[in-house]
């Protein structure tokens, strides 16, 4: 019984610092988190198109030897947030002024504050049915194409993630 009650509360604060709270009652937990992981990018991103190598790169053979799923996980998520600079060494910095590689747009801050609010409630919503009257948003995308286009937009479709 003593174990269930610990258990029960190491849950509790690992859904309060890792998940939203169904009330969003610790929504400034999260918003601090996500300020922490840009802060944390941002800190270490260097002047060039790509994001520099601060540390000793691991090799593959070393990283397969050594993986294991921990016994626990960390209380606290900044820890896991400290890493991403290591974590993305070597990354190309699409919106670098001298950096095109495919022509990758950045997804600008409203866009991903936007994919950030949506993706705490459905992390998959890339069909009709799961994402709400975001549909909505590849009709008007499509019919403002097309009237550009001169293609009549009662007539015209669009490839998008949706089913």
């Amino acid at each position: 019984m003593k174990n269930t009650v610990k258990y029960q509360l190491i849950l509790k604060l690992l859904k309060s610092r890792y998940f939203l709270d169904p009330s969003g009652r610790n929504i400034d937990n999260i918003t601090n988190l996500v300020s922490e992981a840009v802060n944390s990018v941002v800190r270490s991103q260097g002047i060039g198109p790509i994001y520099p190598q601060t540390s000793q790169i691991p090799k593959i053979s070393d990283i397969i030897e050594s993986a294991e799923i921990p016994e626990k996980i960390s209380q606290e998520p900044t820890i896991i947030l400290h890493k991403l600079p290591t974590l993305m060494q070597g990354i190309v910095k699409a919106g670098h002024p001298y950096m095109v590689k495919n022509i990758i747009p950045t997804p600008s801050i409203p866009a991903l504050a936007s994919y950030f609010a949506v993706s705490m409630y459905m992390g998959n919503g890339v069909t009709g049915e799961d994402s709400g009257q975001v549909l909505l948003a590849e009709l008007a995308c499509v019919s403002a194409i097309s009237k550009l286009a001169g293609i009549d937009p009662l007539k015209s479709a669009g490839v998008f993630t949706f089913d």
